[in-house]
């Protein structure tokens, strides 16, 4: 996932004035405080974020508008600086791919892993590295992070252009899909439209992702008893935790309004988004996409892995197969897993999933794969 490492046409004490640079930012930002230049950058980070925080001081510094897109091809503080540099020596518009190679090499059958609503796929770095070096792992980002400005897409409109990058670098599949959160209402769609085309995946793994409207309501009167068991159980540590974790939904529910109306006056004037605001505004076009999604049934099997932590004091409880049980035609089969939505995609909980994965992965279609691609070596 490195960028391009031919330098020949970069200034080396220009590259490495760049890296100081970003290394004195970078310093700013709690989780990447005295970071290495060729560390994983996104090993420390929840989510992207605090990296496309040091967007516009590039393009301030450096007289460089970063697409977005570069968050998922580099993988340290040097490949930013060199893309930083490859930006400023302008020249003809770069051509992005949604399919990004985590791990191309290997002689097992590849796994597809769809964004989280972000866009970006630096999510399943960790995954990918504890499969090991002879699982290709490919993850298809955003295309949204291409463009401009962005208001709107839809599931419809992601699943078909995913499905065409398989089927371009892939033709004769079979497929196994996997998708964490948001990443798994898109692949739920394209593992629908590959089993229209007759080419059913070998797997469907959905991540810790709910169907819209699939949660039941919980009582006031439900509420209150699972609040004053916690409290009894916890003490009043309980309910000060809960009490912040209110406030910080509620600050972000204030930042993610101001953020909105900030977009509009852009969208008024007719002006390109800041680079901040393109990101924010990717998250509420994916989010958006969801909640307008119709969901039918699939005619083939489903594999749910679900986060057995989950709060237990919203409005709502969450169905047990996360929505997903009645729109499986075929076989459906649940996992849980101690931790809280995603997490089992980090550290430490990543290299159990990444077992609880390989159990999963059909081993009849694996063998007969790696078979084949033995015999084409040979050849």
């Amino acid at each position: 996932m490195a960028a391009n490492q031919d330098l020949k046409t970069f200034d080396r004490l220009d590259e490495a004035a760049v890296i100081s640079a970003l290394l004195a930012w970078c310093d700013e930002i709690p989780g990447l405080e005295h970071i290495d230049p060729d560390e994983a950058l996104f090993a420390r980070l929840a989510d992207s974020w605090p990296v496309v925080e040091l967007f516009p001081k590039i393009a301030a510094e450096f007289d460089c508008d970063l697409e977005l897109a570069v968050l998922s091809e580099v993988a340290s503080v040097r490949d930013l600086a060199r893309e930083i540099l490859k930006a400023r020596l302008g020249g003809k518009q770069r051509e992005w791919c949604c399919l990004v190679p985590i791990n191309p090499a290997g002689s097992r059958l590849p796994i597809f892993a769809i964004h989280a609503v972000e866009g970006t796929v630096h999510i399943y770095d960790e995954l990918a590295a504890s499969l090991g070096p002879d699982q290709p792992f490919f993850a298809l980002q955003s295309p949204l992070l291409f463009r401009n400005n962005v208001y709107e897409t839809s599931i419809e409109e992601l699943s078909s252009a995913y499905v065409r990058e398989l089927h371009r670098a892939f033709p004769s599949g079979p497929y196994i899909l996997i998708g964490a959160s948001f990443g798994g209402h898109v692949a739920f769609e394209m593992a629908r439209k590959l089993h229209d085309e007759g080419m059913e995946p070998a797997l469907l793994l959905l991540i810790d992702s709910v169907v819209p409207g699939s949660a039941e309501r919980v009582e006031v009167q439900e509420r209150a008893a699972s609040i004053w068991r916690n409290i009894q159980g916890e003490g009043f540590s309980y309910l000060s935790r809960k009490i912040r974790v209110k406030m910080g939904h509620l600050q972000e529910k204030t930042l993610w309004r101001i953020r909105m109306a900030i977009c509009s006056v852009y969208r008024r004037a007719g002006r390109r988004l800041p680079a901040k605001l393109r990101f924010f505004r990717v998250e509420v076009a994916q989010r958006a996409a969801v909640m307008c999604h119709a969901f039918m049934p699939y005619q083939g099997k489903i594999t749910v892995v679900r986060a057995t932590f989950r709060d237990d004091i919203l409005r709502k409880r969450d169905d047990p197969a996360l929505g997903w049980k009645p729109l499986a035609q075929g076989e459906f089969e649940l996992h849980h897993f101690p931790v809280n939505h995603i997490s089992m995609l980090r550290e430490p909980a990543v290299h159990s999933f990444a077992d609880l994965l390989r159990r999963l992965l059909p081993k009849e279609v694996c063998e007969t794969s790696s078979r084949s691609q033995s015999r084409a070596r040979a050849e």
